[in-house]
């Protein structure tokens, strides 16, 4: 993602956001930039960044593209390289050295003196003293450079994902691979609902970070992390409500934006929160297993996606779980519950259950701190079956 500053997008109708994409006519410039960049090995990285932009922003400008989007595509590029520390001794322990001489002593004594207590050039320790700062962390290559495409690719994504991490409402339409959708949605803690079209496919509602009062940066994070499993869909779209500029404007994204399609959805893993519930249950002695591959429940059109079920012989019950919530969206949820005509369990972050009470203490409602407690699921699952 970029930072807000690096943004850069067009504003049509006086309601809608475009961004402005990178096309193949950037090429000539991105392919300066990753010849600079590879050149940019074994340097600070305060100075790479100053010459990769110097050296390459005339160029962009040439082809139409302005020196903040030079800095924006390095931005992205950055993040796949690593840094050292070039300093043969930890910098916070010269620091500490030679601040203490030099309340005692000259400038030239004081690093006189720590240049014999560690050994090195004394003119070398002023360079060194601050060699842990980022600017001066010496840049390390990834394994593989980056092309002129895939310079353009990355930071198109990002322009789409930073745009999203500031959007109150997100509507997806998925046609393929919903499953794997949908649960990687539930792994990163979306809030979401889904929806059955009637052209077959299936419109997922998701909450936007902005519509949070908490965490919503951490959120947005995890909405953009998302969105790339989106695009490895057949005719997927994409609108959001975008706040900008103190302005609420429209996004409208579909299959034929140039953002890079993945070749595959995105390795799939248990949550955390399963993981530990599952090793509780075998502590207990439990006779209640975890299944995770649950049916769909349709009620009235809305379709649920349980994470997964609790199931002892005969007897199931279907839980959903939910970290980031809203008393909206944590509302709609139970009106769900209430509906449905199977027994289906809630487990809710307990951090956010002061909000609203009269939901916390609905049945059907778990609430958990961090982990859920294996054995209050199971005794819920006893008493809605004892119920039904």
């Amino acid at each position: 993602m970029l930072p807000s500053r690096l943004l850069d997008f067009a504003r049509m109708d006086g309601a809608r956001v475009v961004p402005r994409w990178l096309g193949a006519r950037d090429d000539p410039w991105l392919r300066e930039l990753a010849a600079e960049a590879t050149a940019s090995a074994g340097r600070a990285v305060g100075d790479a960044e100053d010459r990769i932009i110097e050296t390459v922003a005339p160029l962009a400008y040439r082809h139409g593209a302005g020196r903040r989007t030079v800095e924006a595509v390095w931005n992205v590029e950055r993040r796949r390289w690593s840094t050292i520390v070039a300093s043969p001794v930890p910098p916070a322990r010269l620091r500490r050295s030679v601040f203490e001489l030099a309340a005692e002593r000259s400038r030239d004594e004081a690093l006189a003196t720590a240049g014999a207590a560690f050994d090195l050039d004394p003119s070398r320790i002023e360079d060194l003293l601050f060699a842990d700062r980022a600017h001066a962390r010496i840049l390390q290559a990834p394994e593989t450079l980056s092309s002129a495409s895939e310079l353009r690719e990355r930071y198109n994504l990002a322009l789409v994902q930073t745009l999203l991490t500031r959007s109150t409402d997100v509507t997806a339409v998925v046609r393929t691979n919903l499953r794997s959708v949908v649960r990687y949605a539930k792994l990163l803690g979306l809030m979401a609902f889904f929806d059955a079209a009637p052209d077959g496919a299936t419109r997922m509602t998701v909450s936007g970070p902005l519509s949070l009062f908490h965490d919503t940066v951490k959120y947005g994070h995890a909405l953009a992390r998302w969105f790339p499993a989106l695009t490895a869909t057949q005719g997927w779209s994409l609108a959001a409500r975008v706040l900008l500029g103190g302005q609420a404007l429209g996004l409208e994204l579909d299959a034929a934006a140039p953002i890079p399609r993945v070749h595959s959805m995105p390795r799939a893993h248990d949550s955390k929160l399963e993981t530990w519930l599952e090793s509780d249950l075998r502590r207990l002695g439990s006779e209640w297993r975890i299944e995770r591959e649950v049916a769909v429940v349709r009620q009235s059109g809305r379709l649920l996606f349980p994470d997964f079920a609790l199931v002892s012989g005969e007897r199931r019950v279907l839980v959903e779980l939910a970290g980031w919530w809203t008393p909206e969206y944590i509302a709609a949820k139970v009106g769900l519950l209430r509906a449905a005509r199977v027994p289906l369990l809630l487990c809710m972050d307990a951090r956010h259950a002061s909000t609203h009470g009269a939901v916390a203490s609905d049945a059907r409602v778990i609430l958990f701190e961090k982990r859920v407690d294996a054995r209050v699921l199971v005794a819920a699952c006893e008493r809605i079956l004892g119920e039904n």
